[in-house]
């Protein structure tokens, strides 16, 4: 699964790094996470602070995109992915769209293994450089969408070395329209659901700094 989305708030934007970030961990064995295209240890503040360009200073101009890459717990399992592996997924699908499109990427990333859904948010600075080093706003329309959604599925067959079939295809029976139809809806709404619970914890963090900020 794949999404996008952009907020135009530059203390929205950085609200949601700190949160994507800092939030709070799954188990003693996920680490902090934080990673870009160079480091498994990228730094949040510095992020943040490349947020403040004249570019996107206009409050009708993006700031930043929101990228949610995901998969089932059972795609997971079935997949044999151990920890690390979401990191390489994710720095492959964003070099493959800076390869074909020719836009030099900023962006910083966290890893969430959240128990039977885990996910990678990305949040990406809304201005590019082409090869020539000169800056740009950066959009993405529904063509990037694709493309990236395309490359994610692309790149999970190649790490696992084989395409993961749907957990309807194992069973002896052959389910009738109506039964597979009922079950692809269960999941797509369980795991957005789950998007939504975090989105809307995303919210609550960010509305607590903003209070805060003013009672400071």
């Amino acid at each position: 699964m794949f999404s996008i989305s952009y907020t135009k708030k530059l203390s929205d934007a950085k609200q949601n790094g700190r949160y994507i970030c800092f939030r709070e961990r799954y188990g003693k064995e996920e680490n902090l996470g934080v990673f870009n295209d160079k480091t498994d240890n990228a730094n949040i503040h510095k992020f943040n602070k490349d947020l403040e360009d004249k570019k996107t200073q206009h409050p009708s101009v993006a700031v930043a995109h929101k990228m949610l890459f995901s998969m089932s717990g059972d795609e997971w399992n079935r997949s044999g992915f151990e920890p690390g592996d979401f990191q390489t997924l994710v720095r492959n699908v964003m070099k493959d769209y800076e390869q074909q499109t020719g836009k030099r990427l900023t962006w910083i990333a966290a890893e969430h293994r959240t128990p039977g859904h885990p996910h990678v948010h990305v949040l990406v600075k809304s201005v590019y450089h082409d090869k020539d080093g000169v800056p740009y706003r950066l959009k993405f329309d529904k063509d990037d969408s694709n493309f990236l959604k395309n490359s994610f599925q692309r790149e999970k067959n190649y790490l696992r070395g084989f395409e993961v079939e749907r957990p309807d295809k194992t069973h002896e029976y052959k389910p009738t329209r109506n039964h597979g139809k009922r079950a692809t809806n269960d999941i797509t709404k369980s795991l957005l659901n789950h998007v939504l619970n975090e989105m809307r914890q995303a919210e609550r963090e960010m509305e607590r700094e903003r209070q805060n900020e003013r009672d400071r």
